[in-house]
């Protein structure tokens, strides 16, 4: 089975690799693994941003752009973001 030891663990497995490995017959009820997860750990503080799912209009949010923007900065190590608005075109 998967080796998932904490809960937060299931960030990192891909839909595709939980059905190869462990079935299919689950995602007829639940149509993505997180959906499941959080019907068999309501409790836990899930993070649908980490499964890489966002609701519908969350793009549209300037603050949600820059959080993420934020995110990929930090990710990438870009320390300056400084915007030169003398530059050509």
């Amino acid at each position: 089975m998967l080796d998932q030891n904490q809960l937060d663990d299931w960030y990192g497995v891909l839909p595709s690799e939980f059905k190869r490995r462990v079935g299919a017959e689950l995602f007829k009820r639940y149509s993505k693994l997180s959906d499941l997860l959080k019907a068999v750990y309501p409790d836990h503080p899930w993070d649908m941003e980490r499964f890489g799912e966002t609701q519908y209009g969350y793009w549209t949010n300037v603050n949600n752009v820059l959080k993420e923007l934020t995110k990929a900065e930090k990710k990438l190590g870009i320390i300056d973001v400084s915007i030169d608005r003398n530059c050509g075109g």
